[in-house]
């Protein structure tokens, strides 16, 4: 994994997931874990598709999806993005991942706020590539 811990969309995920029950942090992180296993894989199955997109404007960047519902009053929606770098074979580097803002939002500022996001991980994966992202 290659993600920045400080950074405040990071630390906003894992306050979230630390504020669960036990028992609902435990579902969402072997949630997170699955489809990470999945992805991995290189095998992804027809239902798990539209869990797992590579982004248009940059085919290095794979986007994961996850939708928690039922956790609290509303769904909480998770994004990671990573890379398949070809100089790290069968392996997926985490560059970015971050609670997908909703609420109270216009769909410019939803759109705005997931470009700079992505942004991130973009940057992630450039800053990373030359020490392979160590």
């Amino acid at each position: 994994m290659y993600l920045d811990r400080s950074h405040a969309s990071v630390i906003e995920l894992e306050d979230w997931i630390l504020s669960l029950s036990e028992i609902d942090r435990e579902l969402v992180e072997e949630d997170i874990q699955d489809l990470l296993d999945i992805a991995a894989s290189g095998r992804i199955p027809r239902p798990v598709e539209k869990s797992l997109k590579r982004l248009a404007f940059d085919p290095l960047i794979l986007e994961l999806r996850w939708t928690f519902r039922g956790i609290e009053r509303r769904a909480v929606v998770v994004r990671q993005y990573h890379s398949e770098p070809g100089e790290l074979p069968d392996s997926l580097v985490a560059l970015h991942r971050h609670i997908k803002q909703w609420s109270g939002l216009s769909k410019e500022q939803r759109a705005s706020i997931q470009n700079l996001e992505i942004g991130r991980a973009r940057w992630q994966r450039v800053v990373g590539a030359p020490t392979l992202w160590a």
